[in-house]
């Protein structure tokens, strides 16, 4: 009879990229037990699935077909021997508990855990005894990974956005002018936590009024399956919306009129944004897509601007600083007189800086602690002559 417990060195099991995850094994033995090897393995791994149904004919009949999608992936994988060799001969245990230790240092570049039902991402770390000619005991944990993505390292997300897309109405023989509808952004990556101003630009130089418009942020996450054949699975969610609607329910932007409206976006931390870099069979992306909707029985027109959320922001720092509060005003200061350095109306020349024999023949100006008839040449009176009128001062005033 064997037991295995597994203990990680952090009770919470949350780890950063790269960091190291120290393990600790208790074998229990309660009575001889033969063993091959025993060894530690940590791992990271995503897996995708779904099941696809259709109807088809055959013989005449109408059956349903059932299609099962998925792929694996393992984005790390290491092992470490606690005893004994995986080739070696027999060894044998003998009744009582044994401790072990493993060491394993985490890639740099790991996804977060994620459960969907269209697939996950999972670490675990496992202990594992092989047994020869029999059973094999072993005993597993899972942890999770603190997401870790630093936009410093795309320099490119820091360009501000301007994306635009348009359209025209009309038929074969008329068309109008276009339509254009534009998202701007001071730049392509956000960190959660920002604060960004937006603005959506309607320049309208056709004859469609434009009633109002709307703009949302949504976060895609694309599950890839390669097996029997390539194909995708996607679930998405709307984290963000604003509408822009003009008062008393005028249009927003009348005929060949063009206006440009404001607000801002709140990266909220409670949206729980995903990251899933390292990993090539779930990817995740986040988009703003706006649109304008046109009066009368026209189409709309949509814009999507791609966008980049990051955990660690790329050195722009001021949008995510609360407001600061409004400085009361004060009171104009009132300037210092001074003399005119020329009389009024006259240019003032350029006047050259004394040379040193020019301080050397001229008496120095009054300054403070010294009499106006000082000159440079004048030295300073020694430690002696103060102490002798310090005393003739004190004499005098008795």
């Amino acid at each position: 009879m064997v037991n295995i417990s597994l203990s990680l060195d952090r009770s919470d099991r949350k780890y950063n990229p790269g960091d190291v995850i120290n393990l600790e094994a208790r074998v229990q033995v309660n009575s001889e037990q033969k063993y091959r090897t025993i060894y530690a393995r940590v791992q990271g791994y995503a897996h995708v699935e779904w099941t696809e149904s259709r109807q088809v004919q055959r013989n005449g009949k109408s059956h349903t077909e059932y299609t099962t999608y998925s792929s694996h992936e393992t984005m790390f994988q290491q092992y470490q021997t606690l005893a004994g060799t995986r080739s070696g001969p027999e060894e044998r245990l003998t009744a009582g508990t044994y401790v072990y230790h493993a060491r394993f240092v985490l890639p740099a570049s790991l996804p977060e855990n994620h459960e969907n039902d269209y697939g996950h991402i999972r670490y675990e770390a496992k202990v594992h005894m092989d047994v020869p000619w029999g059973f094999d005991e072993k005993e597993r944990t899972s942890f999770y990974i603190n997401p870790r993505f630093d936009l410093n390292e795309f320099p490119h997300l820091r360009e501000p956005i301007s994306e635009a897309a348009s359209k025209t109405f009309g038929c074969c023989c008329w068309e109008s002018e276009p339509l254009q509808i534009l998202n701007v952004l001071p730049r392509r990556g956000f960190v959660p936590g920002d604060r960004v101003p937006y603005s959506i630009e309607l320049q309208n130089e056709s004859d469609v009024a434009i009633d109002s418009a709307t703009v949302r942020l949504v976060e895609r996450i694309v599950y890839h399956a390669h097996s029997p054949r390539s194909k995708t699975r996607e679930s998405s969610r709307t984290l963000w919306s604003y509408d822009f609607i003009s008062a008393n329910n005028r249009q927003l932007v009348s005929a060949l009129q063009n206006k440009v409206y404001s607000t801002e976006i709140f990266f909220d931390p409670s949206w729980d944004f995903q990251y899933f870099t390292g990993c090539g069979i779930i990817t995740v992306e986040y988009h703003l897509k706006s649109k304008a909707r046109t009066s009368g029985c026209h189409t709309n027109l949509s814009n999507d601007t791609s966008i980049t959320v990051g955990t660690i922001s790329s050195g722009i720092y001021e949008s995510r600083l609360p407001p600061l509060a409004p400085i009361a005003p004060m009171a104009p200061l009132m300037p210092f007189p001074s003399a005119p350095s020329a009389p009024p109306g006259e240019p003032i020349s350029e006047q050259p800086l004394p040379s040193y024999s020019d301080t050397q023949s001229k008496p120095m100006a009054p300054g403070i602690g010294w009499s106006g008839t000082a000159s440079m040449e004048t030295p300073p009176p020694s430690f002696t002559e103060i102490e002798f009128m310090k005393k003739n001062g004190k004499q005098e005033k008795q």
